[in-house]
This record gives structure tokens, C-alpha cells and sequence, in this order.
């Protein structure tokens, strides 16, 4: 799957947008780690002990509430027949300042946003494989993924590449995404359902997992990290590996000393408009 990424170019943006976006770009650190793998309490770190701006979709630190662009996104998807290219856009352009941008889209746009950030390094949050699959399926069984009909596109680079499968159907989401919790119990998505409205019990318990779909959605999950390691050492990007999971509880000072030194290590400085 290597050599379906395309570089310095974007599947998104015409090259003369690209331009235009990479020059704007404020965003200096990207964590392209999934949902579950301690996100939220690296943003809560970067955001409330270093004072950052940051992103944790459809979270802005210092700002309450959802980004209304990031609803009008969520909103285009409950349209599977349309084409949600140009609400993509405008929500991808979003991510472009600031600090610090994690979880959705990060992940599913991963090589998109390596293009339009060329000054980011990279901090990826780690979780064991198994381990990570049932917590989010337990507790985010919305969570898209691309059609398994699609993982062997020429445009998708692992499974959970939404920009790459999206690309591929036209960006129609009917014809690229299913979730997590429908996978894997062999049900039909209902894509005007958002993922906090499908969390905990009923047809998602443990128990109607088909267990082959566990595993191919772990081995998912392990593609996906290994091509967006990839990705980052290809692009000549640092590279700052987080694991949370292996020091629980972890130390908050501990964590903000790692990433102050991944940053002056990397000469990725903090400028006063970052604050």
C-alpha cells in the first residue's frame, strides 16, 4: 500500500489551494493516534498545563461547545447520497490553525493534513491492539471506517483512510464509510445516526460480535498505525511516539516535559500567536 500515497500531493485540494492553505498553516503538531489511545488527556495537557491552541474535534481549547462548521460536516454526512466534498473542505481548512490538532479527522485524513501542514511534527498515541478495539466499540461504536469492499482501492491506504475511500466514491458516504459497531456485528449502518447517539448496550454488547470481524478489525487497526509511521518518517517528519496505556496513571508534568523537549529537540518553536 506504500506506493498509493502520493507525496506532496492532495486528493482533496487542487495544487494551487494546497499552496495556499500550506501557507496559512499554523499547525506545528499533529496526532494522527485513533480515538482511545489517551487523545483526550494529551489535548487536556497541551491545551490546560502548556496553553496551546489546539483541536479535539469538535472540541477548540478555550472555546465551549461544538465549531459550527464541524456540525454542518456531521450534518452533510446523514446525506449519504450527496457529494460532502466541499463541507469537507471547509472542515479540513479548520485544522489548519492552531497549535495542536488530534482525533477526528486526523486520523481518516491523515495524508491530506501531512500536505496541508508541512512545518508539523508528529505525536501519535498508542494503545494495544485488542485492547483498543473493545473500548471503542464499547463506547464509540459510531466511529466510521471504509468499506471493506474499498481497503484494496488504489486511492485508500489502510482501512480507516476516510479521505482515501471517500475519494474513491465520489464523496459519497453511502458508497465509502461504514462504523465500527456495525461492522462488527454484521448490521446495516443507519447514517443518520451520530456516533455518541449509538454508545453503550443494545445491539452492540460484546456478545453479537462476529469474532472473525474482531480480528480483521485489529489487524485494521495495526495497518493503519504502520502506514501512518510511514507516512511521517517518509515525509522526513519527527516523530514522537506516545503510549499512555503502558504508565496509567501517568504523570501530567512527566508527559509536558516530553513534548517541550520532542519540540526544542526538533527546532519546533512556540511563537507568542501559538499561545
Amino acid at each position: 500500500m506504500i506506493n498509493k500515497w502520493t507525496g506532496n500531493n492532495s486528493l482533496l485540494f487542487s495544487q494551487k489551494e494546497v499552496k495556499s492553505i500550506q501557507q496559512k498553516n499554523t499547525i506545528k503538531l499533529i496526532n494522527p493516534g485513533a480515538g482511545t489511545t489517551g487523545t483526550t488527556e494529551v489535548f487536556t495537557v497541551v491545551c490546560n498545563e502548556m496553553h496551546l491552541k489546539s483541536w479535539h474535534s469538535p472540541y477548540q481549547c478555550g472555546h465551549r461547545g461544538f465549531n459550527s462548521h464541524v456540525l454542518a460536516f456531521d450534518q452533510a454526512l446523514k446525506r449519504p447520497g450527496v457529494s460532502i466534498k466541499n463541507s469537507l473542505k471547509n472542515r479540513l481548512r479548520l485544522f489548519t490553525s492552531g497549535f495542536y490538532i488530534t482525533d477526528d479527522p486526523v486520523r481518516g485524513f491523515f495524508s491530506e493534513l501531512l500536505v496541508l501542514s508541512p512545518q508539523a511534527g508528529i505525536a501519535m498515541t498508542f494503545r494495544e491492539p485488542t485492547s483498543w478495539l473493545h473500548s471503542r466499540i464499547s463506547h464509540h461504536p459510531g466511529v466510521k471506517i471504509c468499506l471493506p469492499s474499498l481497503w484494496d482501492h488504489p486511492s485508500v491506504l489502510h482501512p480507516y483512510d476516510i479521505s482515501g475511500c471517500l475519494s474513491a466514491t465520489g464523496y459519497r458516504p453511502a458508497k465509502a464509510i461504514t462504523n465500527l459497531g456495525h461492522y462488527v456485528t454484521g448490521q446495516p449502518t443507519p447514517f443518520h445516526l451520530r456516533r455518541r447517539r449509538l454508545e453503550k448496550g443494545g445491539p452492540f454488547q460484546e456478545k453479537y460480535w462476529l469474532q472473525d470481524r474482531v480480528q480483521e478489525l485489529v489487524e485494521a487497526y495495526i495497518q493503519a498505525n504502520t502506514m501512518i509511521i510511514y507516512l511521517t518518517l517518509a515525509s522526513g517528519r519527527p516523530f514522537l511516539p506516545i503510549c499512555l496505556w503502558d504508565m496509567v496513571p501517568y504523570n501530567k508534568n512527566d508527559l509536558v516535559d516530553t513534548i517541550y523537549s520532542f519540540l526544542r529537540n526538533n527546532s519546533i518553536e512556540i511563537s507568542p500567536t501559538d499561545i
